[in-house]
């Protein structure tokens, strides 16, 4: 004897909740100065004063890693003491 089991539709058709929140998730592309700690990106910024704000506040909090602030314009990089 053999019985026939049926998958039940995995998404339904139309537009869902789930579909909008992946939308949402997308990577925005990183800003002129990155945050960059222990060579891996963190943040972008916009203004450099922010990037370096933020750079110090890990440093200090955290004084064993590499810290620094990486300007993608001028592909040039400037270590956070």
């Amino acid at each position: 004897m053999s019985t026939t089991i049926s998958m039940p539709n995995r998404k339904p058709k139309g537009g869902s909740d789930e579909d909008e929140a992946r939308v949402s998730q997308t990577r925005q592309p990183p800003k002129r100065f990155r945050v960059l700690v222990d060579r891996q990106m963190k943040s972008s910024f916009d203004k450099e004063e922010e990037a370096t704000r933020i750079a110090s506040a890990i440093k200090t909090a955290h004084p064993v890693v590499t810290v620094s602030v990486y300007d993608a314009e001028k592909s040039s990089s400037k270590d956070v003491d």
